[in-house]
């Protein structure tokens, strides 16, 4: 696994859960819906450093609305 890409409408962290062991251990691209959920901002970016602690991590919002808020983590 190189790039894993995550809007899944509030069904992130549990990808996340799904996806740990992959994650962990090939470190791909991610680009992952943040929005959905207000507790997302800071539950995400926590779980992905406690999977990867080398990740580097940038937000970017896409949208003039509420939406479309993407973490992005690379190493």
């Amino acid at each position: 696994m190189t790039f894993l890409k995550a809007d899944v409408e509030g069904f992130e962290m549990p990808l996340l859960h799904g996806a740990a062991e992959s994650v962990r251990t090939y470190h791909p691209k991610i680009a992952v819906s943040i929005y959905h959920r207000i507790t997302d901002l800071f539950d995400i970016p926590l779980a992905l450093r406690a999977l990867v602690p080398e990740y580097k991590m940038a937000l970017r919002h896409h949208t003039l609305a509420q939406q479309d808020s993407v973490l992005y983590c690379w190493v």
